[in-house]
């Protein structure tokens, strides 16, 4: 698929947390909304421990990178701790995927997405929906894209989420850039 960021909204990430789900789904929407709510990769969200918890924030070792993260514990992440006994839901990450798009897709979580690929050294673009192209990676993307669309400080959002190197920050900064056009066209100067 694509390299473009493929986040939540605010908007679709309160329509996961306030959605009346079956039993079917409740471990899938916790799973997703810590994700989305720490910035955590889904192999950290697997091996979350107590003493990662210091005065309301997790501070740990990833996994992938061995870098240090310090994301915030909201009062939603601190219910979902509570819910699954001091963790998030554990579960297989294939499986986890597969649920993602069902829940999606009967949530009508499908705002269309334009994505690219390059196929024989030519640029093709495709529309697709949201619930076929949601994964795991959805939840470390929205929490940084969000962060950073609230203002938050690129280097404050870089030490929440483990970011060691700027370059890997280019395309969310990106996106930034747009909601601050965005914002700025509510000016009627």
């Amino acid at each position: 698929f694509s390299k473009e960021v493929i986040y939540l909204k605010e908007t679709e990430l309160h329509v996961l947390m306030d959605a009346e789900l079956g039993d079917h789904y409740h471990k899938v929407r916790d799973l997703i909304v810590f994700l989305c709510l720490t910035g955590m990769r889904f192999s950290d969200s697997q091996r979350v421990d107590d003493s990662w918890q210091d005065e309301g924030v997790f501070r740990f070792r990833q996994k992938k990178t061995g870098g240090i993260a310090m994301p915030p514990i909201f009062n939603a992440t601190q219910e979902i701790l509570d819910r699954w006994g001091g963790h998030p839901p554990r579960m297989c990450s294939q499986k986890f995927n597969v649920a993602l798009k069902e829940m999606f897709q009967d949530l009508k979580l499908n705002r269309p997405i334009q994505i690219s690929e390059v196929k024989c050294g030519r640029r093709k673009y495709t529309i697709r929906p949201l619930s076929e192209l949601v994964s795991s990676h959805i939840g470390r993307k929205t929490f940084i894209t969000l962060a950073l669309s609230k203002g938050i400080p690129l280097q404050d959002v870089m030490r929440m989420s483990g970011h060691i190197d700027y370059r890997s920050m280019r395309s969310y900064i990106e996106i930034s850039r747009d909601h601050i056009k965005e914002i700025s066209n509510k000016w009627k100067i």
